[in-house]
């Protein structure tokens, strides 16, 4: 006799999630931004990774080790004493133009202080939504919640004797 064990994961959009919290990436130049963010969605039982810039984002996606989040929250522009190569938005077109498979059911969010001036280039790029900073949590929460690949329950494992 032999036991196997077979998890059947979500699947949203086509995409299969290892595991039953969806992982959002935060990317934002400013330190109190991007981890008040990230410990925000950890408190509502999200996983988090950070990013400092929209380059250090694309390298760590470039080389494999960024996994597949469900959510990528961007920022628009980034500090220019890191001397960026990519801005928010052009970040996210590259991601989408260079791994198309991979970030095919990943939601994309834009965040900015000044979205006169950076919606436009957020909604070039085909994002789910921009929000303008500071948003408000609530309204926040409302937003990402509602998105098809953070809406998960629990893998089911089932256990068969053979």
């Amino acid at each position: 006799r032999e036991t196997v064990v077979i998890v059947i994961d979500n699947k949203m959009n086509g995409t299969l999630y290892e595991t039953e919290k969806p992982l959002i990436i935060v990317v934002d130049d400013t330190d109190i931004m991007r981890s008040t963010t990230s410990k925000l969605l950890s408190r509502k039982g999200y996983r988090t990774r950070e990013y400092e810039s929209a380059d250090a984002f694309y390298d760590s996606v470039h080389k494999g080790i960024a996994g597949i989040p469900h959510l990528v929250l961007m920022d628009s522009d980034m500090n220019e004493c890191i001397e960026p190569v990519l801005d928010g938005p052009s970040a996210i077109g590259k991601i989408r133009e260079d791994y198309p498979l991979f970030f095919q059911g990943v939601h994309f969010i834009g965040m900015t202080g000044f979205a006169g001036k950076n919606e436009p280039k957020f909604n070039a790029v085909g994002v789910d939504t921009v929000f303008q900073k500071p948003f408000d949590m609530g309204y926040f929460f409302k937003t990402i919640g509602e998105l098809p690949a953070l809406q998960y329950a629990p893998s089911l494992c089932l256990q068969e004797t053979i």
